[in-house]
């Protein structure tokens, strides 16, 4: 474990670490670790290489990470390539910046861990709000389709069963599968 106190600690081009990285201040990479870094801010150079978790108040990449990253923010310059999740409160992603995992709105910094009852709650959160959304998409486009009935009839009392099956007859596939769904709703 490599311990540093101090303003910068460089981890040069040619070395190579393996175990954790505990420091105050800021800590650059231009070699390679494997093992966790803990540090106030991080700057992955190009062609450096971390393998491990990493838990920072602000990390800059330009590198390649595998591994999770717990940040308040994050920048993502150009070359960088993280593979693993980022949880972060800001995050800035370059053109050409590549990432293999999920991007989660952290909650709080809590010595770099992770709450994952927070995260199961917010990912439950994300479901609900994108079945909602869908929910009212649907909702608009049943009431569009409606209006288009009762123009197309020119019956302005058009109930929502009757505009779906007059549309349906007229081979509007949408009105067939809102017929349907709702003949089975009603069925089951």
């Amino acid at each position: 474990m490599l311990r540093a106190k101090g303003d910068c600690t460089t981890i040069a081009e040619k070395m190579k670490i393996i175990g954790n990285v505990i420091a105050e201040g800021t800590v650059e990479v231009k070699g390679q670790v494997e093992g966790e870094i803990h540090c106030t801010s991080l700057v992955v150079m190009r062609n450096a290489k971390i393998v491990g978790k990493i838990a920072a108040e602000t990390v800059v990449v330009d590198g390649l990470v595998e591994g999770p990253i717990q940040a308040a923010d994050v920048v993502l310059k150009a070359q960088a390539r993280v593979i693993g999740d980022i949880a972060c409160q800001a995050v800035v992603i370059e053109r050409g910046a590549f990432v293999e995992g999920r991007l989660l709105r952290s909650l709080e910094l809590n010595g770099g861990d992770v709450d994952e009852a927070k995260l199961k709650a917010v990912e439950t959160a994300r479901v609900e709000a994108a079945k909602a959304v869908a929910g009212a998409e649907t909702s608009t486009r049943k009431a569009e389709l409606v209006v288009e009935a009762r123009h197309l009839s020119g019956n302005p009392d058009l109930q929502f069963d009757d505009a779906l099956a007059f549309l349906a007859k007229r081979g509007n596939a949408q009105a067939k599968a809102f017929l349907a769904e709702e003949r089975n709703a009603k069925g089951a």
